[in-house]
């Protein structure tokens, strides 16, 4: 169990840095994320980045068909993303399983978006505090209403799509503009990088 914890341990502090450093914001020292006895040298650094990065090199030419065969547990693009992380074969049913366990918190991931496209609205049009919990809802719900069209509105870039977002998230109409140009480049971080850290967690806890 306490070798467990201490694993367990282990992937959080390393996909809290990876997210962290995609945001440009890599803490000087990695004992400030790492629990007590899990401490993260600059070879393991290195290795979980590089584990990181070839999940979302396969994911971004893959990510329609991932998307598809993790909801349905069964497909090679899907077998192939398990091989990619766990370099051997066996077991690779179970993996499957668990991959479509976590298809939601992969690809439904609501709260977290509307999280962050608060904070993207917030610096976007100086705006101090946080969102009314009211907002927060209608934003949520127009993102849940349709995922995925949210999704490739934000990957294409189309702004008319949100108007009424930026409105509700009390974008001044003069900064718009501002808000639009931050969301469509933090595509990465919302829908591939944060997917990828996933995919990684699903597959290396135990």
């Amino acid at each position: 169990m306490k070798r467990k914890n201490i694993y367990r341990g282990f992937i959080l502090a390393t996909t809290t840095l990876i997210m962290n450093a995609c945001s440009g914001h890599t803490p000087a020292v990695m004992g400030v994320l790492a629990p007590a006895g899990v401490v993260m040298d600059g070879i393991s650094r290195a290795n979980h980045n590089r584990d990181i990065k070839e999940i979302r090199d396969y994911l971004v030419p893959n990510y329609d068909a991932l998307k598809k065969e993790i909801k349905q547990g069964e497909g090679q693009h899907l077998e192939a993303l398990i091989l990619l992380v766990l370099k051997k074969k066996n077991n690779i049913p179970l993996f499957k399983q668990k991959m479509q366990k976590g298809y939601g918190s992969l690809f439904e991931r609501g709260r977290s978006i509307v999280m962050r496209i608060d904070r993207i609205a917030a610096i976007s049009s100086n705006r101090q505090g946080m969102l009314p919990s009211s907002k927060a809802r209608q934003v949520l719900q127009k993102i849940e209403s349709d995922y995925e069209g949210f999704r490739l509105a934000v990957k294409n870039k189309e702004q008319r799509y949100f108007t009424d977002l930026a409105n509700i998230l009390l974008v001044p109409k003069e900064k718009h503009g501002a808000f639009y140009a931050a969301l469509f480049k933090d595509y990465d971080n919302l829908y591939v990088t944060s997917v990828a850290v996933r995919i990684f967690q699903i597959l290396k806890t135990k």
